[in-house]
Order: C-alpha cells, then structure tokens, then sequence
C-alpha cells in the first residue's frame, strides 16, 4: 500500500509539473503572438505614413514638372493635383480612417529664369492623421528644387570654342551629379547648338562642374541659353552672355 501511494503521489507531482510547464509554455506562445500581431500592425502603420509622405513628395516633383515644360504658365497645377491627390488618399486608405489635407504658400510655385542663376521651385506642407491609432496633427512639408548656376562662359578663339562652366542643385543645396548629355540643351544666339558635355569637381568653386563644350565658326556676342533638365523632368533654363 506504501508503494501504491508513492507511486500515486509521485503521479500527481509529474502531472502538476507537466501541467506548470504547458502553462508557461502556453503564456509564452501567446505573448509571443500578441507581440508579433502589435508589431506587425505598427509596421503597418509606419509604411502607410511612409507611403503617404513619398507619394506627396512624388507629387510635388510631377507638378513642378508639368508647370516648368507648360513655360510655367499653369499655376494652378499643383493646387489641383493636391486636391486629387488627398482625395484618392482617404479612399486608398479608408479602413484606417487616413485624413490628409494641405496647405500652399500662394500656388505653391514659383521660377526664375534666364538669369546667370535661374531655379525652379514648390512646396507644400501636409497634415496627416490616421484615426485607427489615435494619430492626429502631423506634419510634413514637401520641397522640390532645380537650381542651375553659370559659373563662367569663355570665348577660346584659337580653338573655335565656347566652354561654358555651370553648376546644377535641387533642394537642400544638393549637387545634383548624375546628367548626362540628353539632360541639356544649349542654344546660341537662339539656334539649337550640338556640344559636348564633362562633369568634375572644381575646388576653385567648391563645387560639382558641368563644362558644356560648343564647337563655333562665328565670333562673339553670344546669347547663350542652358535648358536643363533633371531625372524629374523639371526644367530650367539660364542664360548667359558672352562679349569678345
């Protein structure tokens, strides 16, 4: 009878263990679930915001784009395209209750050009809020720039020459270094000329050089037009003048 009893209680001290440890392993399996669950819905969260800021930046650019090829006479591009755009949002994003709105500063865009230092600009500025998480009053602006410097314009009249020395920004004052030849256009005494194109750093001027090289018979006055345009599409255009 001893034995049947240590035997039974040894029994229920396994069974008591065994019941312990699926408990806890329970516990952990669920936490383990809830955790992942709470950081997947964050992550969620987190590239919806992210989706939204790239796609209003993305936006911007579009509308700076197609303002600067209409010569920059469409000024109600940008505010039109926002309106659409905060629209097929809160569609896009129904189920977590996305509200965006935003404001201008005028139409939100402006340009300079024909000058030695020519730009091309927009901006807006985004609120954002997102009900599913409580998410209210963020803030986010969307600045677009294109800025091209002439730095010098020289005459070589040895080598039938013109080298013109500019540089190109966008916003940040970022040098912007990956044009190539189809990203220019150069006229001269407004004709359409051919050239050739070289990017370096000049320490002379801090900066990121585009030497445009244009072969030429005639002698100088020049009007000289540099039409850049960026991997965006946005364009600017300044100019030049060059004596003898």
């Amino acid at each position: 009878m001893r034995i049947v009893k240590q035997r039974r209680g040894q029994f229920i001290i396994i069974a008591a263990l065994l019941v312990a440890i699926m408990m806890v392993s329970i516990s952990t399996i669920m936490y383990s679930a809830v955790t992942y669950y709470r950081h997947e819905r964050w992550e969620e969260y987190l590239s919806i915001i992210d989706n939204v800021k790239m796609g209003s930046q993305r936006l911007v650019e579009i509308s700076l784009a197609n303002y600067t090829w209409n010569n920059c006479t469409n000024d109600t591009i940008l505010r039109n395209n926002l309106q659409q755009w905060v629209n097929d949002t809160k569609k896009a994003y129904a189920g977590f209750g996305i509200n965006l709105s935003c404001s201008l500063t005028e139409d939100g865009l402006n340009h300079d050009w024909n000058e030695t230092v020519s730009f091309s600009e927009a901006e807006a500025t985004f609120t954002l809020g997102m009900t599913s998480i409580g998410l209210s009053g963020y803030n986010f602006t969307a600045p677009v720039l294109l800025r091209v410097e002439i730095f010098d314009a020289a005459w070589n009249a040895s080598g039938k020459e013109l080298i013109i020395s500019s540089a190109v920004y966008k916003e940040d004052s970022i040098f912007v270094t990956n044009l190539k030849k189809n990203n220019f256009r150069v006229f001269v005494n407004d004709h359409l000329t051919d050239f050739t194109v070289v990017r370096y750093y000049d320490e002379k001027y801090d900066s990121f050089i585009y030497d445009i090289c244009c072969s030429r018979e005639d002698n100088p006055p020049y009007l000289v037009s540099v039409v850049v345009i960026d991997t965006r599409s946005i364009k600017v255009v300044a100019n030049v003048t060059v004596s003898k």
